[in-house]
């Protein structure tokens, strides 16, 4: 399960795309994300104080299957359930 990490510089028209990514972690020290993918890549993006992020259904979706696997079988939580 993977899902689209969408971002853009802020004040900028068009969103880049990640696909297949497989996860992201910010870290503030060096104001940099690193994106995560599903076949061991990975991409940093630097001064990302300055981006803006959009994650779509998908990333409720790839969140909710983690949840999942964590809990192993526990009662989840759904997002966002019934809406377009």
């Amino acid at each position: 399960m993977t899902y689209t990490f969408s971002f853009r510089k802020s004040g900028t028209l068009f969103w880049n795309h990640l696909k297949k990514s497989k996860g992201h972690q910010y870290e503030k020290e060096g104001d940099q994300m690193t994106v995560f993918f599903q076949h061991g890549g990975l991409q940093t993006i630097r001064n990302w104080s300055q981006y803006e992020l959009k994650l779509g259904r998908d990333f409720g979706i790839f969140m909710e299957e983690q949840i999942k696997k964590e809990t192993q079988g526990g009662q989840i939580v759904s997002f966002n359930k019934g809406r377009a």
